[in-house]
C-alpha cells in the first residue's frame, strides 16, 4: 500500500468498531489482494470486523521518496480529501522491487 487517507474509525454500538478509508496500492498491484490483507490486519489487529475499502492504484509518479526515505505524494489523488493522509511505504521497503513491503 502506498497511501491512506479519509480513514474514519466509528463505534457502531459498544464493542463494535466499524472503519472506512481510501487506500491507493503501487500502479500494477492487485487491488483485490491488497484490500482482502488489510481487512485481514484490521480483524487480526485491533479486531475491526466492519470496515469499507476502496482500493485504486496510485498514478504512475503521483508519489516520490523525499530525502530522509520517506514517501510523500506530488499530486493530489481526490477533488476533496480530508484528515490526515498516511503513507506506508519507504526506500529501503521498496529495495523487494513489489510494492508491498509486507503491508
Amino acid at each position: 500500500m502506498v497511501e491512506v487517507h479519509d480513514l474514519h474509525i466509528w463505534e457502531v454500538t459498544s464493542g463494535y468498531a466499524a472503519l472506512s478509508a481510501h487506500v491507493l496500492v503501487t500502479p500494477g498491484a492487485d487491488c483485490h489482494a491488497a484490500r482482502l490483507a488489510a481487512e485481514c490486519l484490521l480483524r487480526e489487529g485491533p479486531g475491526i470486523m466492519h470496515t469499507t475499502l476502496q482500493v485504486d492504484h496510485a498514478s504512475p509518479g503521483s508519489h516520490a521518496f523525499d530525502d530522509d526515505g520517506a514517501l510523500r505524494r506530488l499530486v493530489q489523488h481526490c477533488a476533496d480529501p480530508h484528515g490526515p493522509t498516511h503513507h506506508s511505504l519507504r526506500r529501503d521497503e521498496m529495495a523487494g522491487g513489489d510494492g508491498h513491503a509486507g503491508h
